[in-house]
């Protein structure tokens, strides 16, 4: 990058935090790192990812929305194994319930990768584990 890009960069992103943060506080600059920090994260991630897909993939792994309909369907699969375990639930039922897990796991570890990355999808222990 040349400098004069990088200072256009800086004097864009100090513009768009001022905006964030008189409209957060109502107007005034109490506390800037409130602001500063969300936006150098963002402004982390658009360098980083070089490709928008990958931005938005990034964004959905990492939403809050999505790791609960993770979560849901873990405990979700769970249960289907006790079930069947026990004898509540007959063999077909539960073989074609878990062939139905496997694949949204596998959708889910797709979207992580291409979000996070190969190598940023092993730093979360979760996912380890997963693998």
């Amino acid at each position: 990058m040349r400098v004069s890009s990088l200072e256009h960069l800086g004097h864009a992103l100090r513009e768009r935090i001022g905006k964030l943060q008189e409209s957060i506080n109502g107007g005034k600059k109490k506390n800037p790192l409130f602001v500063v920090l969300p936006a150098l994260e963002l402004l982390w991630m658009k360098l980083r990812y070089r490709a928008h897909w990958q931005l938005k993939f990034s964004f959905l792994s990492r939403s809050s929305k999505f790791q609960a309909a993770i979560l849901f369907i873990v405990v979700a699969n769970t249960t289907i194994v006790i079930l069947s375990a026990v004898g509540v639930i007959g063999v077909e039922v539960s073989s074609m319930l878990n062939y139905l897990f496997m694949i949204i796991f596998i959708v889910e570890c797709i979207i992580k990768i291409l979000g996070l990355g190969f190598a940023g999808y092993f730093v979360d222990p979760w996912n380890k584990v997963k693998i």
